[in-house]
């Protein structure tokens, strides 16, 4: 009788212990899995290996208006961000969309010499085609947490690198269309 007395007490405990962050007023909540098949949705993943060795291993979240939300939302619940904040992050992240747009890039080579994405003569060229326009990115290493990272981009892991690629053209004008994301 104490045994089971003792095991549902320990059950009630880790199952009391696993909760979602609450999201204070002014802050709107997204679910877990929700964001998660958001995420995923908006990103496109390509791996290439030479035999069995790995040569490359990139994944591109496009940051369109309804990701970015739903990203701010996360981000509010996490941080316990208050309506003050969460309504200034909001506003400065739709004002840039509303000049630019921009992808997550988690992106992974063996070659160090080969992750230079942000050096002055990087190897590598990326562009966004849309709507028959030819777009140059420029890419923004993100110099955040590991952990914040992760649960916001689920796919992104401690061996990749993370950047910000932005292009000089509105998120509205990419958003309808489909795009070509080349690296």
């Amino acid at each position: 009788m104490i045994k089971l007395i003792l095991v549902s007490l320990l059950a009630f405990n880790f199952l009391s212990c696993a909760s979602t962050p609450e999201t204070k007023d002014g802050v709107p909540s997204v679910n877990v899995s929700d964001y998660e098949s958001l995420v995923e949705k908006n990103t496109k993943n390509i791996e290439s290996y030479n035999g069995l060795a790995n040569q490359l291993n990139v994944h591109a979240t496009k940051m369109d208006t309804r990701m970015t939300e739903a990203m701010l939302s996360r981000s509010g619940q996490i941080y316990q961000w208050n309506a003050t904040i969460f309504q200034e992050e909001k506003t400065k992240a739709m004002t840039d969309l509303a000049t630019k747009t921009f992808f997550f890039l988690s992106f992974y080579t063996p070659e160090r010499n080969h992750n230079n994405l942000t050096a002055t003569k990087p190897i590598w060229k990326i562009y966004l085609d849309v709507g028959g326009q030819r777009y140059e990115g420029k890419a923004i290493k993100i110099k955040t947490m590991l952990a914040d990272l992760e649960s916001l981009y689920p796919h992104h892991n401690r061996f990749a690198t993370p950047y910000k690629i932005e292009f000089s053209v509105p998120t509205a004008q990419t958003e309808g269309q489909s795009a070509v994301l080349t690296i």
